[in-house]
């Protein structure tokens, strides 16, 4: 079940914690927080027509995270991958990074463009899983 609380900068998204795995929990995260885009106003600069977003663990930064003391153990990394089309020049334009290419998927719309983001998903005290878009690099 995906969750919205209002915070004074930006909303939080977090997904409750129902026994599911870390994977689950970041996948649907990662689709509550990307899909957003195909929920804002038609015209915005940020509306996506088309999506599919596919978690991938990086259970060897997530390793070297907690040797290092960044992260807990109940914090995980991972990498997203979004496929998508954008409604307008204007939404690509903000779509794009250093990493945005056009699609590969060949079950995507021939106008799709991908990129990806490093995350991570940690399970705190209250029983929520919270997710973090860290960039583009670790």
């Amino acid at each position: 079940m995906v969750r919205h609380a209002d915070v004074r900068r930006a909303p939080v998204i977090f997904i409750a914690d129902e026994g599911q795995s870390w994977q689950e929990a970041a996948q649907n995260w990662a689709n509550a927080y990307y899909g957003t885009q195909k929920e804002v106003t038609s015209g915005s600069i940020y509306k996506f027509t088309w999506l599919n977003v596919t978690v991938n663990p990086a259970e060897e930064t997530t390793q070297a995270k907690r040797k290092a003391g960044e992260i807990d153990d109940n914090t995980y990394c991972f990498a997203v991958r979004v496929e998508f089309t954008a409604e307008s020049a204007n939404a690509l334009q903000s779509a794009m990074a250093g990493n945005t290419v056009k699609c590969e998927n060949p079950a995507a719309p021939k106008d799709a463009y991908e990129f990806y983001r490093c995350c991570a998903i940690q399970l705190r005290d209250d029983g929520r899983w919270y997710g973090t878009e860290l960039g583009t690099g670790w």
